[in-house]
């Protein structure tokens, strides 16, 4: 496993929040070995910390929110997404409102910031969560399955990520899978954007909330597909959750090895995942010692996970 990374300079990008449409202004700055991602607000005196930690976690619709105290971060997902993409460990991510900016729906606009700050190594190893046994977490007909890697020397990621609107919703059904590196990330992920359907961005409207976004922000879809608008991928929907499920995974605080199967999970279901790793996580750093990795039982995954496209390939 590598060493842990952050980026080499101070980098700024600014914009609006999603959901509230406040201007802000970010500054990502470089994190000392250990510390992982925070976030400031420097609009409150003194400025407020919040820990990019589940723990955090404030719940929100929608969107992923993080809260300590009487600061709030809103929106962390697409920022805490970039950074997992690019393996980046410790960052200081400064904000001077309650809401990171939503660029295009994507991540791109993080990316090329971090990209831009130039990454660098630091002289301390990472310490993952490697996945070692099953782990299920279930709500209604949305699934999040966490198994061990294939190979038992991986150090990667790979998610597939099964999304269903039904057969005449212009969404319809998506399903997409890939193993997370810096390069699959920027290049299959990173540019996938919100959607939503009309209806809902009616519901957002009434409710005051993303009254400044436009068709050019956001992916909205009506009956009869994307409106004024174009997709970036044919399963853009199915990626995006990917993103999105990345970014919440962040709130681990570790990079995770193994394989995720998902099923219409949303921020809530992702959010109970990680509470679930981070308890075996602490249960087994608090074992006396570990024998090694159990052996996988395909058999019993097999009886687990859908019999489906993407999740017939997980003994391939």
């Amino acid at each position: 496993m590598r060493n842990q990374r952050t980026i080499a300079s101070e980098v700024e990008l600014e914009g609006h929040g999603l959901f509230t449409g406040k201007p802000v202004v970010v500054r990502l700055r470089p994190g000392g070995p250990h510390t992982g991602i925070w976030f400031v607000r420097t609009d409150q005196s003194p400025p407020a910390r919040v820990a990019a930690r589940i723990e955090n976690v404030s719940k929100r619709a929608r969107r992923t929110a993080l809260r300590n105290g009487t600061a709030a971060i809103e929106t962390v997902e697409h920022c805490l997404s970039a950074c997992a993409g690019l393996g980046i460990d410790n960052l200081q991510i400064e904000l001077n409102a309650d809401e990171l900016p939503s660029g295009d729906g994507s991540c791109l606009p993080f990316t090329k910031s971090l990209r831009e700050a130039g990454i660098t190594e630091q002289e301390a190893p990472r310490e993952p969560c490697v996945i070692r046994e099953v782990l299920r977490v279930v709500d209604g007909d949305s699934e999040l399955i966490a198994v061990p890697p294939l190979d038992p020397k991986s150090e990667t990621l790979e998610v597939s990520y099964e999304l269903d609107y039904g057969r005449d919703n212009p969404i319809g059904h998506q399903a997409y899978r890939v193993t997370v590196t810096s390069e699959n990330y920027e290049a299959n992920l990173a540019p996938a954007r919100t959607f939503v359907l009309a209806e809902e961005a009616e519901e957002l409207r009434a409710a005051g909330l993303g009254l400044h976004l436009t068709y050019d922000d956001i992916l909205v879809f009506g009956k009869d597909g994307v409106i004024d608008n174009q997709l970036r991928f044919p399963d853009e929907c199915a990626r995006h959750k990917i993103l999105d499920l990345l970014g919440d995974l962040a709130l681990l605080g570790q990079p995770i090895v193994g394989r995720i199967f998902a099923r219409k999970s949303g921020h809530a279901l992702n959010h109970t995942l990680v509470r679930s790793l981070r308890e075996r996580e602490d249960a087994a750093r608090q074992a006396s010692a570990l024998t090694g990795p159990p052996e996988i039982d395909i058999r019993r995954l097999q009886r687990i996970l859908p019999h489906r496209y993407p999740f017939l390939m997980i003994d391939r």
